[in-house]
């Protein structure tokens, strides 16, 4: 059972904390710098800003560098 979880979209941040707040490790992806800058306010109001980063970029081309195929 996979402990880190990747939020593609991330928005805000919603399911990114309610992941953390569960135990994950979570790294969100989000395009929209201002809803990166909220989501990582919010991270730190619910007290999760420890288990989760939050990333500016486009989904699609931050997955291509990621190593994903042995996890």
């Amino acid at each position: 059972k996979s402990e880190s979880v990747y939020d593609c979209f991330s928005g805000v941040g919603g399911l990114s904390i309610a992941f953390a707040a569960a135990g994950k490790q979570v790294q969100g992806i989000e395009l929209n710098a201002h809803r990166v800058r909220l989501a990582k306010e919010n991270a730190k109001l619910f007290d999760v800003e420890d288990k989760v980063a939050f990333t500016c970029g486009d989904v699609m081309s931050a997955l291509a560098s990621l190593n994903l195929k042995d996890q």
